[in-house]
């Protein structure tokens, strides 16, 4: 059934029409489920599915034991996509001081001093089909991924997935993060299925797989490490022509990964190397924190501050600010 929608209508949305507009699809889980697909956008809709959906099994219930009698559904139950609800709390908790943390999307208008190597980033990614971003660990590689090379992509029409691969299952957490980005409703089971059906779902566009401590993948098990080369050469070979493989991980493990890329016929990767932060690309990032949080702050100051850094640092690079 469809909501009833009325032109002109300033009367507050009643639970009944919201829950069906909310309801996206349905499937069967087994012989006696009906599993409806929901849509959430906040918590409130959660409360608003399982109402409608506890209305409809009471409803169900009168006629319940014909339809076990006779090999039929017999309960509904619902699923629902959490992802509208975790983009309204990322908008809702944007933040101004990132501290310790990593810059995201929704700070890419704060993310300065990285356009250099935003721009080189994406000009490694979009000619070839994996890349490979190395650095210290802290120099800020999963920020220029996500504040500076993916609102590139994005404005490019590429579709950007990011995932931290985490032991003891690193594949589920990947594929999961890759179903997210998949139609409601369909979820496959193995990576290689997923990335087929998302190949074919974006079809002209680009997808980029960004696999982020990547070093982590050298404590799994053997028989991880070796289907996710199998599934890196896939990639590598065009199997799927729109999807790019990033893998970003810390410079000492270099040799280890080389090794581990060596083995699984990935010859030659694209390879980017991140720095430390120059001067100018400072004095950018400091400003943007002072003005981010209202703060006022001469351009003297700041190269004060600087020259300060620059006396505890060997080579005159700053990790990002």
């Amino acid at each position: 059934r469809i909501p009833h929608i009325s032109v002109g209508d300033t009367k507050k949305e009643d639970d009944k029409t919201r829950f069906r507009k909310l309801i996206q699809g349905w499937s069967f889980n087994n012989d006696s489920q009906i599993v409806l697909k929901a849509a959430p956008e906040d918590i409130n809709d959660v409360n608003i599915i399982a109402k409608g959906v506890s209305m409809m099994q009471k409803q169900l219930e009168c006629v319940s034991p014909v339809l076990r009698s006779g090999g039929y559904p017999y309960e509904i139950t619902y699923s629902c996509d959490s992802r509208g609800i975790k983009w309204k709390a990322e908008i809702d908790n944007k933040r101004n001081l990132i501290e310790m943390d990593f810059y995201t999307e929704n700070e890419a208008d704060i993310f300065k001093g990285r356009d250099t190597e935003s721009k080189g980033l994406l000009k490694k990614v979009t000619g070839s089909n994996i890349s490979l971003l190395i650095g210290n660990s802290g120099v800020g590689k999963t920020s220029l991924i996500r504040a500076g090379l993916f609102p590139k992509l994005s404005k490019m029409g590429w579709t950007c997935i990011w995932t931290r691969p985490v032991n003891p299952a690193p594949l589920d957490r990947i594929l999961n993060d890759i179903n997210a980005n998949m139609p409601v409703g369909y979820e496959p089971n193995d990576i290689i299925s997923s990335i087929k059906k998302l190949s074919e779902h974006y079809g002209t566009n680009d997808v980029i797989i960004t696999i982020d401590q990547f070093e982590d993948i050298l404590r799994s098990p053997q028989p991880v490490k070796d289907e996710l080369g199998k599934i890196l050469l896939r990639i590598y070979g065009k199997s799927f022509r729109n999807v790019h493989i990033l893998l970003s991980y810390r410079g000492d493990y270099e040799p280890e990964i080389n090794s581990f890329l060596d083995n699984s016929g990935i010859i030659s990767p694209s390879r980017f190397p991140l720095l430390g932060l120059d001067s100018t690309g400072a004095h950018d990032a400091l400003r943007s924190i002072f003005e981010t949080n209202n703060v006022g702050i001469s351009d003297e100051l700041i190269e004060r501050i600087i020259k300060e850094l620059e006396k505890e640092l060997e080579h005159s690079k700053f990790h990002t600010f």
